[in-house]
């Protein structure tokens, strides 16, 4: 060991000016960035951004004898209207996101940065095997796991049955002021729980009649339901129904008990506040203004769904809810799993020979019916958050609660969790119980259920599946970080970040749509559905669509550049003025371009990620075609390089 002043053989430590340090690194890392990013390559004669557009059009096939196409399509990836965003203001339809809101990345929160409407596009849907789902472009990527436990994006286009799909759940806890509604009677209004309960039962069991201008009612078999109704209506509107009671014929039935709203500014009111007129059962749907609610607002919502068409299985430990609507379930879902309740759906369709009474009318079931369960500690735990009014259900509720039996949730499940976990464990492994910590000193720690009771190691302990509760509660974690296991990090993003994972379900062609996109600072991904997605647009540049744009317009233009690698059609501007925006142009590939991709499929080059890890590029285009003698190259697409 050197004394104090000395220095170790072999080292050369010198005094360095913090300035001159700074100015190095700088230009340093300007250079880096200019080789990197802004000069061509010699072979084919292309920059990164430039090679990475054309390798794009030609996944697409947009080829030169094929039909022009957007350019937006070729400039990012997007989903269609309707697709649920976790954001800090609730959990938004994408197309109601603004600029500047803050939006649940994979592990963090992010700000938007950009919003596009792009134009209409083919869209695939990805079911997952709970039943959630999303649709989005072909080449939407999807945050999945690998086998290793590592995790990697993938196009929705090229997802398969039996992918591991990484979800969030992340309900905004900042979420507090309740969402402000349109004056009634020169009174403020609000969303509060009282409302909230009483829309639930409205989109559930309620009904507004077309025949008499949008006339509102609501029945039950239990009266206390309808005693909260009314009281509800007096607290929020100073008007107080009264509950009608009949029997159905038949005489077997439960007596029904009905409220019926006789007022017609109330029923205006809730009508056109909700955007109800004229439902039905097969077209009901999650109001906008539930989705931007509180938590507890929320609930109280749930708690009024329940009351009406849900139902509580004490046995089963499952809490259930039905109905005609796919687009009700589908919302009801991704709020649910963003509350951190996961459930399952399921459908039955309609059978003709079925037939029923209700009232002492003749009933056909003609709709698909949609409906998603609850179960085991997740049901126990949302018992323990409702607040219903039927005194036949909140028993049953009574009976989810949670108990000391603990049972293995399947969103509890970490895909291929155990192998990898055990498989590092044996690694580290020097016999007879022995592991060496970071320090290198050598230890002894075996894992153990909660109670102490210790597990012994076994063959199928690789192959069976891990919980994110076993992961602390065996002291799986804890050994891991001591042994200095790169998983124990993972697992801790895991449950930090409050992550779980579904398998892909089906992948399939679902027309065409409306697409909307964001553009979100720093993490390049959101939440969309529950799942977590890409950011969609500037894949292809750090700059972002802009720069991708610019790039591709280049390539049109032919006073930029003597043979054009794309053919463009529309306005691609001049030497004066600006090509129209990306929306409004339409291009493919030129002859030209195809002879520098010919062969790009045979693993004629090398392949690399692009700027963000996000995407494999090829690091150079076969080329035939001699690309830099005949077009050369100008510019340098790096302002900071001066």
């Amino acid at each position: 060991m050197p004394e104090e002043g000395q220095q170790e053989p072999g080292l050369r430590i010198r005094a360095q000016p913090i300035e001159q340090e700074m100015q190095r690194s700088y230009i340093d890392y300007a250079m880096s960035v200019i080789v990197g990013r802004a000069l061509p390559d010699a072979r084919d004669g292309l920059k990164p951004v430039q090679r990475r557009i054309l390798h794009a059009m030609n996944e697409l096939g947009m080829s030169s004898g094929s039909q022009y196409k957007k350019s937006a399509r070729v400039v990012g990836e997007c989903f269609v209207a309707g697709t649920l965003v976790a954001t800090e203001r609730g959990i938004l339809p994408i197309e109601a996101v603004q600029r500047g809101d803050r939006v649940f990345t994979e592990t963090g929160i992010q700000p938007v940065v950009e919003l596009y409407e792009m134009p209409r596009r083919d869209v695939m849907e990805v079911r997952l095997e709970n039943g959630l789902l999303a649709k989005s472009t072909r080449s939407q990527e999807f945050r999945v796991v690998r086998p290793d436990l590592s995790f990697a994006w993938k196009a929705a286009s090229k997802l398969r049955k039996g992918d591991w799909i990484v979800l969030r759940s992340s309900f905004p806890e900042v979420l507090s002021e309740l969402p402000r509604l349109p004056q009634f009677a020169g009174r403020e209004m609000r969303l509060g729980r009282g409302l909230a309960y009483l829309l639930g039962q409205l989109i559930s069991d309620g009904h507004v009649s077309v025949e008499r201008n949008g006339r509102i009612g609501f029945c039950s078999t239990d009266h206390r339901v309808m005693e909260r109704i009314q009281s509800i209506l007096d607290e929020e509107f100073d008007y107080r129904p009264s509950i009608e009671t009949r029997q159905p014929p038949g005489g077997n039935y439960k007596l029904i008990h009905s409220v019926r709203i006789s007022r017609d500014a109330v029923n205006k009111y809730l009508v056109e506040t909700f955007g109800l007129r004229a439902i039905r059962a097969s077209t009901k749907f999650v109001p906008a203004e539930v989705l931007r609610a509180p938590r507890p607002v929320v609930l109280a919502f749930l708690s009024g769904l329940i009351d009406g068409d849900g139902s509580i299985a004490a046995r089963r430990r499952v809490i259930h809810y039905g109905s005609v609507s796919e687009v009700l379930v589908d919302s009801l879902q991704v709020l649910l799993h963003h509350l951190g309740f996961h459930s399952k759906r399921y459908r039955t369709e309609p059978d003709l020979n079925r037939i029923s009474f209700i009232g002492g009318k003749r009933i056909v079931p003609r709709h698909v019916f949609h409906y998603l369960e609850i179960s085991g500690l997740e049901a126990g735990a949302l018992a323990t958050e409702l607040d219903l009014a039927n005194q036949f259900k909140r028993d049953r509720l009574e009976a989810l609660r949670p108990s000391a039996r603990v049972l293995p949730q399947a969103a509890d499940v970490i895909p291929f969790g155990s192998s990898v976990v055990f498989s590092e464990l044996s690694r580290a492994h020097l016999g007879a119980g022995w592991y060496r910590d970071t320090a290198g000193n050598k230890f002894r720690q075996g894992i153990a259920y909660p109670e102490g009771v210790k597990i012994r190691y076994f063959s199928s302990l690789h192959t069976m599946p891990l919980h994110k509760r076993q992961v602390d509660e065996w002291g799986i974690r804890e050994k891991l970080v001591r042994i200095g296991s790169p998983v124990a990090e993972t697992l801790r993003t895991i449950s930090d970040a409050g992550l779980t994972f579904v398998r892909v379900e089906s992948v399939a062609s679902a027309g065409r749509g409306a697409t909307y996109d964001i553009q979100v600072a720093e993490d390049h991904n959101f939440v969309a559905n529950g799942m977590v997605v890409h950011n969609c647009l500037g894949k292809y540049h750090p700059h972002g669509d802009t720069a991708v744009y610019d790039a591709l317009a280049r390539m049109v233009q032919d006073f930029s550049l003597r043979y054009p690698l794309i053919q463009g059609q529309g306005n691609w501007g001049s030497t004066e003025d600006e090509p129209a925006a990306m929306r409004y142009t339409e291009c493919r590939l030129s002859k030209v371009a195809e002879e520098l991709l010919q062969d790009l499929d045979k693993e004629t080059v090398e392949w690399s990620d692009n700027f963000d890890g996000t995407l494999k590029e090829p690091m150079v285009l076969p080329g035939k075609f001699p690309n830099l003698l005949v077009n050369g190259s100008s510019g340098i697409a790096v302002g900071m390089a001066t």
